[in-house]
């Protein structure tokens, strides 16, 4: 079993000039890989930041080395046209070979509603994302693409630079509709911990999804993403998750919230009780093992982590130091 640890490089939350720092720690601890959210507004007014997703993935590619880098994630239904992201990530992986995934998923209003449009209900956009992959995928590896589609339409589109290596594309949910999807045309499945259907559910959709298209669901790879906080004082870690409030907050995905500064009001209704029930704390690196080893007796084998701690870089290093190389030692032969 080859286990992979990513680190989800908040750039709604720090400063890009920290974003590179903490991705060269994360590559000097032995994270396999870098996220990079893409978002137009951040979860938060208060403790917001704006960085542009797909320049910091260039840029961190840049100043590291090995480490796979993508977008975690990408929703190429409104304010991107699919060709566009094809386009964006064929340069990428021309640039990067073998270093760099699409992250894809439905998305929040929040990053489409300020620019103008209106945010379509959840059926849709997984109906969207399904037809956007099929074009993204068709310009990666087709000449003079004509498509005919329900939302888009190419005519005779090309991308004369394509990735020098096939681009896994990881997409993001939590119910069965948009699992379908990732059985079709998905290289991994980005879910979290606490989701409103089982695992069980899921997984049968995602497989349901594969066989319909002839690809066997085992090669698509169980990818867990959760926001973890890390200090020896409990309290210290549990209060450095307030700027995720909103996040927790069912309603506010259901009625489209988009203005970061209603998201801080909404979340103050959030209290440390739910924060410590959503959000995994930590004090120790035993607490990080015995978690993740509940999701690989699931079949997740990589891991993504909102660093939400209140010291970024002290998680990444003890991960580095104490849970990466244990768990990899474990598992390497199951």
């Amino acid at each position: 079993m080859k286990l992979e640890f990513e680190l989800v490089a908040t750039v709604e939350r720090y400063p890009a000039e920290k974003i590179l720092e903490y991705s060269k720690i994360a590559e000097e601890s032995g994270f396999d890989a870098i996220g990079i959210p893409d978002h137009f507004h951040p979860w938060s007014d208060k403790y917001g930041k704006q960085a542009f997703s797909w320049i910091m993935i260039a840029v961190v590619a840049e100043r590291t080395k090995k480490v796979q880098i993508g977008s975690c994630v990408t929703t190429p239904i409104l304010r991107y046209h699919p060709g566009i992201v094809a386009q964006a990530f064929a340069t990428l992986g021309y640039l990067y070979s073998g270093r760099i995934y699409l992250g894809i998923g439905s998305g929040e209003a929040m990053n489409e509603v300020p620019l103008g449009y209106e945010w379509p209900p959840p059926s849709v956009r997984i109906d969207m994302i399904n037809e956007a992959l099929t074009i993204i995928k068709k310009l990666w590896s087709e000449k003079r693409v004509t498509f005919r589609g329900k939302y888009w339409k190419l005519n005779k589109a090309t991308l004369y630079s394509k990735p020098k290596k096939r681009i896994p594309i990881y997409i993001a949910g939590t119910g069965v509709k948009i699992a379908r999807v990732v059985g079709k045309h998905g290289d991994g499945f980005i879910t979290v911990p606490h989701i409103e259907v089982s695992f069980e559910k899921v997984f049968r959709s995602l497989r349901k999804g594969a066989e319909e298209v002839g690809r066997d669901p085992s090669k698509i790879k169980r990818i867990m993403h959760m926001m973890v906080s890390y200090d020896e004082d409990y309290d210290r870690a549990l209060d450095a998750t307030e700027p995720w409030n909103a996040t927790v907050i069912p309603a506010l995905y259901r009625y489209a919230v988009y203005d970061p500064v209603e998201l801080d009001e909404n979340g103050k209704v959030v209290g440390r009780d739910v924060r410590a029930k959503k959000f995994l704390i930590i004090t120790e690196p035993e607490q990080l093992i015995h978690r993740l080893e509940e999701f690989i007796k699931l079949g997740f084998t990589r891991f993504q982590f909102n660093n939400s701690s209140p010291d970024p870089a002290k998680f990444l290093k003890m991960t580095g130091k104490e849970v990466i190389p244990y768990l990899k030692d474990v598992y390497k032969d199951k």
